[in-house]
């Protein structure tokens, strides 16, 4: 059942896969880049220019867009998207990772696929918390799984213990 789940635990990746798991070097450093917003709550993507700009001078490895650092349950879903786009067209020489934030498997699904045709390099996928209480380890499983067999990039696992509740392990 687990065709093409990639995990990383403590920088180790393990990856089941009946077809094949495209490789993705997670090597160095991804700073999580805040979301600069306008006087009328829209994304200033050239204040993010200029953030990056600045950031340009460390050699990262790469960027994250849409982690909880830049306000990602605050932009729409086509913000989300605008927003992986135009941090692609900014560093064209580094990994760029998303991160959809949804908590349903179909919404995490339609925006893995859109941010992977923005430009996406992965996906840093958030597990579900609203219903912390049903979260079973085969629910979170079946989350994860979903989401990976139908995204076009590599899918990595980020879980918020405070969120979820769980302690343990993603999966």
């Amino acid at each position: 059942m687990l065709r093409s789940v990639r995990l990383m635990f403590s920088g180790t990746i393990r990856c089941w896969s009946s077809t094949s798991c495209s490789h993705l070097d997670l090597s160095g450093v991804f700073p999580a880049l805040t979301t600069p917003f306008n006087a009328d709550e829209t994304v200033s993507f050239d204040k993010l220019q200029s953030n990056i700009s600045k950031m340009s001078t460390v050699p990262f490895r790469g960027y994250l867009v849409g982690g909880s650092t830049g306000e990602v349950v605050s932009l729409t879903h086509k913000e989300r998207v605008e927003a992986v786009k135009n941090v692609r067209q900014m560093v064209r020489d580094k990994l760029v990772l998303a991160g959809p934030g949804c908590e349903s498997t179909r919404d995490t699904i339609k925006l893995s696929v859109d941010m992977a045709a923005a430009g996406a390099d992965g996906v840093v996928v958030v597990t579900p918390s609203f219903y912390k209480g049903r979260l079973t380890t085969e629910a979170v499983e079946e989350h994860y799984v979903k989401v990976a067999d139908a995204s076009p990039v590599p899918v990595i696992l980020y879980s918020v213990p405070q969120n979820t509740g769980d302690r343990k392990s993603v999966v």
